[in-house]
């Protein structure tokens, strides 16, 4: 299982050194993240030097926007990334950093059942992760405005309105956005003709049937 832990980036420091490459806290130690897990100092330890991928949203399905090299400091696992300005998205995503239009960055990271304790007030005190990417993430990370995405749902008409409000709410990019209404689609005509499938036998077996007592009732006296 990927478990995710977000940044605000206000807490992030993320800061723009030019040609695609800026600098800033992936995660940061000892503070509650949306979920109430909290990382620990230690937990990346073995990642100093890595080279760790860079997606947008978590999209895994996606080429990664660019990588990143980290290392923990006493605040937490600050991170020097690299945009690959060749990419489609990748111009967007770092303009949009200069701007501060992102929301903040977010880890995707694995466990084991004895890297990580239970709070009493919920959440887990993680020791240790297997890290396995670095998000740039743009979808709104309060919950009032994860309320007015949900809204969204209910005011799409159109499969454009669908995809919009899919990206705002689960923070996935366009392609990911259309690959799963794609999918859905698909599944849905799938059924609609297996439907329309069960429909035509059970018409032909009615016309059969009625058919049939035509025919034995020809033989009635």
């Amino acid at each position: 299982m990927l478990n995710k832990s977000f940044n605000p980036v206000s807490a992030c420091g993320i800061k723009a050194k030019g040609e695609g490459v800026f600098t800033g806290y992936a995660s940061v130690f000892d503070s509650n993240d949306l979920v109430g897990d909290t990382i620990k100092p230690g937990a990346f330890k073995g990642y100093t030097g890595n080279v760790i991928p860079l997606f947008i949203n978590h999209d895994y399905g996606a080429v990664p926007v660019g990588s990143l090299k980290g290392a923990e400091d006493n605040h937490g696992f600050f991170v020097e990334a690299s945009i690959n300005l060749q990419h489609t998205d990748g111009p967007t995503v770092y303009s949009a950093l200069k701007r501060g239009d992102v929301t903040g960055l977010s880890i995707g990271f694995s466990m084991g059942p004895d890297d990580y304790e239970k709070k009493q007030d919920g959440g887990r005190e993680i020791h240790k992760l297997n890290l396995k990417e670095v998000s740039v993430v743009t979808w709104p990370c309060e919950p009032k405005a994860q309320i007015t995405s949900v809204k969204s749902f209910d005011e799409s008409e159109t499969i454009r309105d669908l995809e919009k409000a899919i990206r705002e709410e689960f923070g996935l990019s366009k392609s990911a956005a259309c690959r799963f209404l794609s999918r859905v689609k698909s599944v849905i005509r799938g059924e609609l003709e297996a439907d329309l499938n069960k429909i035509e036998e059970q018409k032909f077996i009615k016309a059969r049937v009625s058919a049939l007592e035509q025919y034995l009732k020809s033989f009635e006296v």
